[in-house]
C-alpha cells in the first residue's frame, strides 16, 4: 500500500493527473523508480537492479533503487540525472536535468536532503552532507558542505546567497 500512496503523491504533485501521467515520461521515470525501490526493499535486490538498468537506458535517468526519496518527488526534465544508492531526499523535492546527487569519492558518504528542496539544472550535491528543508540550490552549483534550512545557495563551491 505504501507504493501506491507514494505514486499517488508523485502524480498529484506533478499536476498532470493519472491519465496524462501515462504520457508524461518524467512521471513514468519516477514511477519506475518507485517500483524498483519497492522490489529492492521487499522482493529481490538483483531483480530491482536488472529493472533499474533497463529504466536507466529508457529514460536517461540513473536513480538507484536503494536510494530513499520521499513523497511528491518531481523530475522536472529527464536527462543525465544521477541519484546514488545511499542518497536520501525528503518530501516534495524537485530535481532538474543534469543533477548528480552522490559521493565525492569512494570513501565518502551520501547527501541527506531535506523536504521541499529545489535542485537546479546541472547542480552537483556530493559527499556526506546535509541540506536543510526549504532550500534552493542554484543551477550548476557544486555543493560539498552542509547548509541550513530556508536558504538559497549557489556557486562553485556553493555559498549562501540568501538565508531567511
Amino acid at each position: 500500500m505504501e507504493l501506491i500512496d507514494l505514486v499517488k503523491k508523485d502524480v498529484q504533485r506533478s499536476r498532470c493527473g493519472f491519465f496524462k501521467a501515462y504520457f508524461n515520461s518524467n512521471v513514468r521515470a519516477v514511477i519506475s523508480y518507485r517500483i524498483n525501490s519497492y522490489i529492492y526493499r521487499s522482493l529481490s535486490t538483483k531483480l530491482a537492479y536488472i529493472l533499474h538498468n533497463i529504466d536507466r537506458k529508457k529514460y536517461n535517468v540513473d536513480i538507484y533503487p536503494a536510494s530513499k526519496i520521499g513523497k511528491g518527488f518531481i523530475l522536472a526534465h529527464l536527462g543525465a540525472v544521477v541519484i546514488g544508492d545511499g542518497a536520501v531526499l525528503g518530501d516534495n523535492c524537485t530535481v532538474q536535468s543534469g543533477v548528480t546527487i552522490g559521493q565525492k569519492n569512494s570513501f565518502s558518504g551520501f547527501p541527506i536532503i531535506g523536504n521541499n528542496v529545489y535542485i537546479g539544472s546541472g547542480a552537483k550535491v556530493l559527499g556526506d552532507i546535509v541540506i536543510g528543508d526549504n532550500t534552493i540550490i542554484g543551477a550548476n552549483s557544486v555543493v560539498t558542505t552542509s547548509f541550513d534550512s530556508n536558504s538559497v545557495i549557489g556557486g562553485v563551491p556553493a555559498k549562501y546567497i540568501n538565508r531567511e
